[in-house]
C-alpha cells in the first residue's frame, strides 16, 4: 500500500476533495473572485494556500514547480483553465500539484526522479486537455443538434440542456422500441437515452467472490468481481455516481493498485508495475443499469419496467425547478435554488469569455469537464433564452439571501 505522503492522491481523498470542491463552487467566495484571479499565500512549515479562478492550468503548475525549484514536463500540450477555492487549506506545494492537475482537465501530475511529469488520463474522446479552441469547435461542428420548436403541451418547470444546447419547454417525453429491440427515450423528439436489450444471463459461477483476505492478486479477477458483483450490489442502494465513488474507494484499498486515477466511468487506475490508464469497466457496459451490452446484437427487448421508470424519473425532474445537463449518457442535475442562482451568474459571465475559460467557469457548477466543454462550445445561440428561463425559474428566490450550501 502507498505511504501516507501519497494518500493525498488516493480515491478516498479525491472523493472528499470533490465533495468539498462542489460545495466551494456554490459558495459566494469563489464567485466573488474575478476571472483570472491567482493568489498563492505562504503559510507555516512550508505550507501554502492557492486561490485561483479560471487561470491557465499549465502556468499554475509551472509556477508551483518553480517555487520548489523543480523542472516540470508535460506529456502533451495543456490548454485548460482551473478554478481552486479552499480558503482554509494549507498544504505543501507538492500536494497541490496533482490536486490542481486533476481539477484542471483530467490530468495527473507525478514527481518522478525529481521531475514533475504531467500526463493525460486518456479519457478521450470524452475529454482532451490538449485541444485548442479551434480544435474543440471543429470537433463539435458535426455533432450539433438544433432545438425543436416547443410543443403546445407537456411537463413544465425544469430546464434541459442536451448536447450543449438549451432545449426550451414544455417537454413531451416518449419512448419507442427500435428494430433492434432497444428502447429510445426522446424529449421533444430529441433522443436523450437509448436503453439496450439485455445480453444473455452471465454464468455467475465463473465470477470470483471477494477473497477472505479482502485482497485480489490478479487484475482480471478484480475486474470481474467489480463488474459483475460489487457494482451491481452497490446500485441496489446507490446512484451510479455514488456506486462508482465506492468502487474507487474499494480499489484504493487493493494492494495490486498503485493509484486510482479517477472515479468517473469507466474508472481508470494504475496497477503496480504497469502503465497508467487501465480502465476497470469495459466500453460496452451501461453504468446506469450495471449490465454489459451485447456486442453480438440484441438478445431480447429492453426491460419495459426499466424504461418506464426512467421516463417517470425524467418527467418528475423536468416538472420541478431543476436544471438537467445531459450528453452521451452522462447527466448532471441540480435543484437547489442557490446552485441554480450560481449557474445563472456563471452563464451571464461565461457568454463573454473565450471558450476554454467559459468551460472552466461552467465546470464550477456542472462539475463534469466534458459536459462543460460541450456547453461552452455550443451554447452561443442559446444564452439569451437560457438566461430568461433561469430568471423565470428563480423568480421567487432572487430576493432571498443565498446560503452557500
Amino acid at each position: 500500500m502507498r505511504s501516507a505522503s501519497r494518500m493525498c492522491c488516493s480515491a478516498t481523498m479525491l472523493m472528499v476533495a470533490i465533495a468539498l470542491y462542489c460545495s466551494a463552487q456554490a459558495s459566494d467566495g469563489l464567485s466573488e473572485l474575478p476571472v483570472g484571479h491567482l493568489k498563492i499565500t505562504q503559510g507555516v512549515g512550508g505550507n501554502i494556500n492557492v486561490q485561483a479562478r479560471c487561470v491557465p492550468t499549465k502556468e499554475l503548475l509551472e509556477t508551483l514547480a518553480g517555487r520548489m525549484g523543480m523542472p516540470i514536463v508535460f506529456e502533451k500540450p495543456c490548454h485548460t483553465y482551473v478554478s481552486i477555492w479552499f480558503p482554509h487549506k494549507q498544504s505543501p506545494p507538492e500536494q497541490w500539484m496533482d490536486f490542481i492537475a486533476g481539477f484542471g482537465g483530467e490530468t495527473n501530475c507525478v514527481n518522478k526522479d525529481g521531475v514533475w511529469r504531467v500526463y493525460s488520463l486518456a479519457l478521450s474522446p470524452r475529454y482532451d486537455c490538449s485541444l485548442t479552441e479551434g480544435h474543440i469547435r471543429q470537433r463539435f461542428r458535426g455533432r450539433k443538434i438544433h432545438p425543436p420548436r416547443p410543443p403546445a403541451s407537456g411537463v413544465f418547470g425544469g430546464l434541459l440542456l442536451l448536447k450543449g444546447r438549451f432545449i426550451p419547454g414544455p417537454y413531451q417525453i416518449k419512448y419507442t422500441v427500435g428494430t433492434n429491440s432497444a428502447c429510445y427515450v426522446t424529449v421533444n423528439g430529441l433522443e436523450v437515452r437509448s436503453i439496450p436489450p439485455p445480453p444473455p444471463p452471465r454464468d455467475m459461477s465463473t465470477v470470483p467472490d471477494l477473497p477472505e483476505s479482502g485482497q485480489f492478486t490478479d487484475r482480471e479477477s478484480l475486474r470481474m468481481y467489480i463488474i459483475f458483483r460489487l457494482y451491481r450490489n452497490l446500485l441496489t442502494e446507490s446512484t451510479p455516481r455514488e456506486a462508482l465513488a465506492q468502487v474507487a474507494e474499494f480499489l484504493d484499498g487493493q494492494d495490486i493498485v498503485e493509484r486510482v486515477l479517477n472515479h468517473a466511468f469507466p474508472v481508470y487506475v494504475q496497477f503496480k508495475h504497469a502503465k497508467p490508464g487501465s480502465s476497470i469497466f469495459p466500453v460496452n457496459y451501461d453504468p446506469e443499469t450495471g449490465q454489459v451490452i451485447s456486442r453480438s446484437g440484441p438478445s431480447g427487448p429492453a426491460a419495459t419496467e426499466q424504461v418506464e421508470r426512467y421516463v417517470h424519473s425524467l418527467e418528475e425532474r423536468l416538472s420541478t425547478p431543476t436544471v438537467l445537463v445531459r450528453s452521451g449518457g452522462v447527466q448532471v442535475g441540480f435543484a437547489s435554488p442557490q446552485v441554480i442562482m450560481r449557474f445563472a451568474e456563471v452563464i451571464s459571465v461565461a457568454k463573454h469569455l473565450p471558450l476554454l475559460q467559459a468551460e472552466c467557469l461552467l465546470a464550477e457548477i456542472v462539475e463534469d469537464r466534458a459536459l462543460s466543454r460541450e456547453l461552452a462550445a455550443n451554447l452561443g445561440p442559446d444564452y439569451a433564452a437560457l438566461e430568461a428561463a433561469l430568471a423565470a425559474m428563480l423568480g421567487p428566490h432572487e430576493s432571498e439571501s443565498a446560503d452557500p450550501r
